[in-house]
């Protein structure tokens, strides 16, 4: 067998199909995990957003809280869910819901406030001769792949508390 070249012949290999399907499959498995890594660090970024939003709330919450308390005349806890305070020339109500607090003020000026507390329970309660509190039970715990164990879930206990007598 000759190796010479004749006029108009390259020594250009070609691919083989093994070596095209390998790339294939290289390609894909990159693709698949690209997909995963931008699936999870999507989530991880939502779920730092909602933890920053809760954060948020709670610190606005806890300022008119402690403003209102300061200002108010008098206050009666309603129900669990329900406290009001008599200020100065207007009523401030809050009002727990379910994941978040309404702050409704009438008199003056009517302005509606809300603070949303995702993943999270209010209440308020008051002792005999104890401060006034806001109660916020929050969801902390590992929440691996989108999956949440009930077991794993514990909840956090933020008191806001004042003192003034009713």
């Amino acid at each position: 067998m000759s190796t010479e070249l004749r006029c108009g012949q390259s020594l250009r290999r070609g691919t083989t199909l093994v070596e095209v399907l390998l790339m294939t499959a290289l390609l894909t498995m990159l693709i698949g995990f690209s997909v995963t890594l931008l699936a999870r660090s999507m989530r991880i970024s939502g779920e730092s957003q909602q933890l920053q939003d809760r954060h948020l709330g709670v610190y606005r919450l806890a300022e008119n809280f402690r403003e209102d308390l300061r200002l108010a005349d008098s206050w009666e806890i309603v129900s669990p869910g329900e406290l009001r305070f008599n200020l100065p020339g207007h009523t401030v109500k809050y009002l727990a819901a379910e994941h978040e607090v309404q702050r409704q003020q009438r008199g003056t000026e009517d302005l509606d406030d809300t603070f949303r507390l995702p993943r999270s329970e209010v209440r308020f309660e008051a002792a005999d001769s104890g401060p006034l509190t806001l109660l916020i039970e929050t969801e902390v715990g590992p929440d691996v792949a989108g999956q949440k164990d009930e077991r794993s879930v514990a909840m956090r206990q933020l008191r806001i508390e004042g003192w003034k007598s009713p």
